[in-house]
């Protein structure tokens, strides 16, 4: 298996120019837990409230390499076959709004079906390697108090002044107020 990955932190606050990013991409919005509602795709990211952290991105012209797989009363993405960008939100999860949790962009671009390894089509492969470059481009920067990982501008802000500190090996910043 072959996948392209990059891991940052941002904040709720990013989430209005992460939309119009994402918009003017083209990028269309998938939820694992929108598949028995058929609420897929969707074209800006769950509301918080929704406790939603990790979503697929991708693009119109990509709809017929979309699979689901159906176990019982369960039904989820195939992100090995599917022509998916992993967006993982990091950010704040509810159950403490002191840890700024780690997110990233994940894209499979060659996965082993039958014992073969199939290589995803070209043009998805370009599409989110593209996706992901912008992306990083516009969003992202480095952190003097962390190199080793990206961080948007609101991010650092919130690590500032927040004084938080650096924990569970780099994945997440835990507020000392």
């Amino acid at each position: 298996m072959k996948s392209k990955q990059i891991n940052f932190y941002i904040v709720p606050k990013d989430f209005n120019l992460i939309n119009d990013f994402l918009k003017k991409n083209q990028c269309s919005i998938y939820v694992n837990n929108y598949i028995i509602k058929k609420k897929n795709p969707i074209y800006k990211l769950p509301n918080q409230e929704e406790e939603i952290f990790q979503v697929y991105l991708s693009s119109d012209k990509f709809e017929n390499e979309i699979h689901i797989i159906e176990k019982g009363e369960m039904s989820y993405f195939d992100v090995f076959k599917s022509n998916f960008v992993e967006f993982t939100l990091g950010g704040f999860y509810p159950y403490d709004e002191t840890l700024l949790q780690r997110a990233r962009l994940y894209v499979i671009t060659d996965y082993y079906g039958n014992d073969y390894l199939i290589t995803k089509d070209t043009v998805f492969i370009e599409w989110s390697n593209k996706l992901i470059k912008d992306f990083k481009k516009e969003f992202l920067k480095r952190f003097e108090e962390d190199k080793s990982v990206l961080y948007s501008k609101n991010a650092i802000e919130w690590i500032k002044e927040n004084q938080a500190i650096y924990i569970n090996a780099g994945n997440q910043w835990k507020s000392k107020k």
